[in-house]
């Protein structure tokens, strides 16, 4: 949205569009002040709407520009009747009519939040219309869609709408393939779905292959669960993943230089996001409760999904990976054999402890290793009271760096190799050293994409934190969250 003054004469006037709601005055004062406008909802490209200060008048105006990232104008007399200069530090650009036929005239530019149409400044929302006029460039070309579950359509719709217009979704190789060369488009394919004949195959035909995967800042709420996402990561190369290949955010640690700036935001980032306790899903009860006891080592060891792609994907000389069942056991017995003195609490993966997904351990066999197993609990409580974390590839890993945490390694998870974790393997690709804040720079905005989850809009990460605040302590959202999963779990069940 951008303010703009009345056109000078002989200059080209603005497309205003007025509601039908509007009273006679307001009408006739954007006349006085030589503005092109239609009285109905006709113009096919406005630029600016034009309202009353009428109360009823101006929540239609709001609705229809905020819904089309439009400035809203709002005409109102001014009861003395004089002229007003420009007055500096008004909340919203005000600018007084110097126009012989409209005296007493105020014209305000009102700025509107393009995700909930509260009024913001000016600043604020320039750049919330710059990041959407990027977001619909960069989406130049038509996106098919292949191997995405039905319930993140909306999401991925939202992420991948642009000037090359809305996403197709496709169920085979085959379609994706067909439709990309009929509508010179590019294939964005769900990363652990994608096969190595298809990439093979899209080499082949010279078509532009993207993997897509959840993001680290994704919902509140399981993704098995059927909670929607609201980040991506998008990768040309391989997935943050899959340690056997370079992938873009690799990439981007080994080569990628920051400036002061971003190093901030990285920090600043950061900062929210411990002071927020988010982590990738937001689920389990925060509890006032002490999970370790004083005086010992402290570990924590979260649980991963056995049949997931970060744990096929990963290197690892110290677990077994090759069997999704035993995957966490073995785990357990390398950190038992590492720490024979410490206390350590396995916590599972919410995914398996809410039966959705492969990879659970009996708690007899889970307590021959550790001393606690902890079930329904926040990861962040867990992660504040621990001294140190050993997972194979968790994101959970990443979740400690951000809060100072001693990290263990025993795969190859995106944030290993760089001088901030302990690693029991090493990948002689990444060489190079670096700072906490730098890591959470590329991985939360370079690399990845967010959209709001309640306007379904592209947004910043900064963004996407103060939404998923607001969820978190909805109780409408909770009971909603529960739904899907319970539905979620009955459906896979019946093979669904």
């Amino acid at each position: 949205m951008s303010a703009r003054r009345p056109a000078a004469p002989g200059q080209k006037q603005p497309a205003v569009l007025l509601s039908q709601r509007l009273r006679p005055r307001t009408k006739t004062i954007a006349t006085a002040l030589g503005l092109r406008f239609s009285g109905r909802w006709s113009v096919s490209r406005p630029e600016i709407v034009v309202t009353s200060d009428d109360p009823a008048e101006q929540w239609h105006a709001e609705r229809y520009a905020r819904r089309r990232n439009l400035p809203v104008l709002l005409v109102s007399p001014l009861h003395d009747g004089g002229h007003r200069a420009e007055t500096p530090g008004q909340p919203v650009s005000a600018l007084a009519v110097r126009n012989s036929t409209a005296p007493d005239t105020l014209i305000q530019t009102i700025w509107l939040d393009a995700y909930d149409g509260t009024p913001i400044d000016q600043d604020a929302a320039q750049a919330q219309q710059a990041l959407l006029k990027d977001h619909h460039a960069a989406n130049s070309q038509k996106a098919i869609c292949l191997g995405v579950q039905w319930w993140n359509h909306p999401s991925i719709r939202a992420f991948l709408t642009g000037a090359g217009g809305t996403p197709d979704f496709v169920e085979t190789e085959t379609d994706a393939i067909r439709l990309a060369q009929t509508q010179g488009g590019r294939i964005y394919s769900w990363a652990a779905r994608t096969t190595p004949e298809f990439e093979t195959l899209c080499r082949q035909s010279n078509l532009s292959l993207t993997r897509i995967e959840d993001g680290f800042l994704r919902s509140v709420g399981l993704g098995a669960g059927l909670a929607r996402g609201a980040s991506l990561t998008f990768d040309s190369r391989g997935i943050y993943y899959d340690a056997s290949r370079p992938s873009d955010i690799e990439v981007m640690l080994e080569e990628l230089d920051l400036d002061e700036a971003q190093i901030r935001r990285g920090a600043e980032l950061r900062r929210l996001i411990v002071e927020a306790r988010l982590s990738k899903y937001n689920v389990g009860r925060i509890r006032a409760e002490r999970f370790f006891p004083a005086g010992r080592k402290a570990i924590l060891v979260p649980g991963q999904v056995g049949d997931d792609a970060a744990i096929l994907k990963t290197v690892s000389t110290t677990v077994d990976c090759s069997s999704h069942d035993t995957v966490n056991a073995s785990l357990l017995q390398a950190v038992r054999a590492r720490n024979p003195d410490a206390y350590i609490i396995y916590k599972p993966h919410p995914d398996v402890d809410k039966r959705l997904r492969k990879g659970a351990v009996p708690e007899q066999l889970a307590l021959t290793y550790a001393n606690r197993v902890v079930r329904d609990a926040d990861i962040i409580d867990l992660i504040d009271q621990c001294t140190s974390i050993e997972t194979i590839s968790s994101l959970s890993g990443f979740e400690a760096l951000l809060r100072g945490k001693h990290v263990v390694t025993h795969g190859t998870p995106f944030y290993a190799g760089w001088g901030l974790t302990e690693d029991m393997v090493s990948l002689a690709r990444r060489t190079r050293s670096r700072s906490l804040d730098e890591l959470v720079y590329i991985t939360l905005v370079a690399y990845c994409r967010y959209i709001e989850p309640l306007s379904m809009r592209p947004c910043t990460a900064e963004r996407l934190i103060e939404t998923l605040v607001r969820q978190r302590g909805d109780r409408r959202h909770h009971w909603v969250t529960t739904l899907w999963r319970e539905l979620s779990w009955i459906g896979r069940k019946l093979g669904i």
